[in-house]
């Protein structure tokens, strides 16, 4: 289901005064998803709740979709939570193709490297069972959340602007009236990184006992998110500045992501280049005679 021309659809429907039950049905047209949506828009009419109706067996909608498109309907800003998740989806899609682009490159150089060194050792299939296990075990990152490259060279800026990218999702469900701690319990099971969510988890308690979110993230998360949080508090904006830090560090992710890609690529040719020399002057060794 493409949720981006989903939700985008959905919203301009309401917007123009349909139904929900109707922009429901309108808003999917072809594949699985049109006659997922006929049939729930049939309960929608019925009386059941747009996130009730959505929720079971075979939904495409995440639990962090159906939530914002429960408090969505009971605020009466469905259209305008719908258009944000088209929005959220379409970012989400554009940061899945700049880590598939990066995970293509660290895959080409780490598959040559261990190809031929497997090669060198053991012959021509184990270079190839290396250059495999190699390209797959790459491969698995993005899969992963990037756990396992976390803490290396060049990977730590790249999950730190994830994670903050995650965080800024507050934004949304804060504007739909939810209190700071229903919005922290909403976001945790989003983020990818297990330190940060507990962060957030201990923040939540602290919220509720009276401290504000700045000082319950004090030392928790960079200084950028936490300047902002905190502007946001002071000047009754913490969702706009929210919505602001998203968009830093989905540039911060980008520029991350194209810097490393920019290593990467000349240190795959060399390893390539490499490989061949050493395979080539073997062969030739192999020929001549002694």
């Amino acid at each position: 289901m493409d949720k981006v021309s989903f939700f985008h659809q959905f919203a301009a429907l309401l917007a123009a005064g349909l139904p929900v039950s109707r922009s429901l049905a309108m808003a999917a047209q072809s594949g699985t998803a049109a006659a997922f949506c006929q049939q729930r828009s049939q309960q929608v009419a019925a009386g059941s709740s747009l996130a009730e109706a959505l929720r079971g067996r075979g939904t495409p909608f995440s639990p962090w979709e159906l939530s914002l498109l429960h408090l969505g309907e009971t605020s009466g800003a469905l259209a305008e939570v719908s258009q944000q998740l088209a929005s959220h989806a379409a970012a989400s899609k554009r940061r899945a193709r700049l880590l598939r682009s990066m995970t293509r490159s660290l895959g080409l150089a780490a598959a040559v490297a261990a190809g031929g060194l497997g090669w060198l050792l053991g012959g021509h299939w184990w270079g190839l069972a290396l250059a495999a296990v190699a390209a797959g075990a790459v491969g698995l990152g993005p899969t992963l959340g990037l756990t396992g490259f976390a803490h290396l060279p060049g990977f730590r800026g790249i999950w730190e602007a994830r994670s903050q990218l995650h965080l800024s999702e507050l934004a949304l469900p804060l504007r739909c009236g939810l209190s700071m701690d229903r919005a922290i319990e909403l976001v945790v099971p989003r983020l990818p990184d297990p330190k940060l969510a507990g962060a957030l988890q201990q923040a939540a308690a602290q919220v509720r006992r009276g401290r504000s979110l700045s000082q319950s993230l004090k030392g928790k998360v960079p200084s950028t998110t936490l300047q902002m949080i905190r502007t946001g508090e002071e000047t009754g904006t913490l969702d706009t500045l929210l919505e602001k830090l998203g968009e830093y560090y989905e540039g911060e992710l980008e520029r991350q992501i194209h810097q490393l890609e920019g290593r990467l690529r000349p240190l795959g040719l060399l390893a390539m280049g490499a490989v061949v020399l050493v395979i080539g002057l073997r062969l030739l060794g192999q020929l001549l005679p002694s």
